[in-house]
């Protein structure tokens, strides 16, 4: 109750504060423009203080403790929403406003643990646009194969990517929300259409190549814009969840690009 009451007090903030709260990050030097599009953008700085509140601080007026288990079921927003809680807590002590200590305060906890966790994909795949051609494998199987290895999602779907509406709907998405794509070897034109879509994906010939030895295989490539797209070129469920399986124990995931087959 009291983490989802926080949230609706940090959504009323008048928009003046909005702007400053901006503001604060973007003037800060230890701020990326990465750091900032997933605090801010990406609504992990909402949950992570919503979690500290509800999950942290209520949590232990009402048993007189802090909860020792995760406060919250996505390791990001658990590892930050404890990591500023000391801080939450002494501002409602002093009665203090959110001001640019604060935002330092996030930005340094936010770098000393969560970078190279938030390449996980747990968080990578929170929240994806789904894309492909169910001849092959049904949306529901893709979204419970997904969810048996990465937990919560929520997903938007798309189908099949080539389609008007799927291409339009691209063009709109925020920068925030990676793509994963699921298609077959038998659609090897058809993919050549993706590079029109999203020219800004480098090496398509490995693709190609690769589509045409008739390999199984994911590959992972890095826009311009930090938007991640993993295409998995699978002909069944079970290959699909073998792919999934080499890529989430795969040393490469921090890698901007790269290609694992079966």
């Amino acid at each position: 109750i009291f983490h989802e009451m926080a949230h609706r007090i940090y959504d009323s903030e008048n928009i003046d504060f909005q702007k400053k709260f901006e503001i604060f990050f973007k003037q800060n030097t230890k701020a990326s423009e990465e750091s900032t599009s997933e605090l801010l953008n990406g609504n992990l700085l909402n949950e992570a203080m919503a979690t500290a509140l509800g999950n942290g601080i209520a949590y232990k007026q009402f048993t007189g403790n802090l909860d020792p288990s995760n406060w919250y079921n996505d390791f990001a927003i658990n590892a930050l929403g404890k990591a500023i809680y000391p801080k939450i807590e002494n501002y409602l002590d002093q009665k203090k406003k959110i001001d640019e200590d604060f935002v330092d305060y996030v930005l340094v906890k936010y770098n000393e643990i969560l970078p190279r966790e938030l390449k996980k994909l747990q968080v990578l795949f929170k929240n994806i646009l789904i894309t492909a051609d169910e001849k092959i494998i049904h949306s529901d199987d893709i979204i419970e194969i997904l969810s048996s290895h990465v937990g919560y999602l929520n997903p938007t779907y798309s189908s099949p990517f080539d389609h008007p509406y799927s291409i339009e709907g691209f063009k709109t998405l925020p920068a925030t929300r990676n793509i994963l794509l699921v298609l077959s070897s038998s659609e090897f034109n058809r993919l050549k259409s993706i590079n029109s879509i999203f020219p800004e994906i480098q090496n398509w010939e490995k693709i190609y190549f690769d589509l045409n030895k008739k390999t199984e295989w994911v590959f992972k490539g890095t826009a311009d814009n930090k938007r991640i797209f993993y295409i998995f070129n699978v002909s069944s469920k079970e290959n699909m969840l073998k792919l999934l399986t080499k890529l989430q124990q795969s040393d490469k995931l921090e890698e901007k690009e790269f290609l694992i087959s079966i």
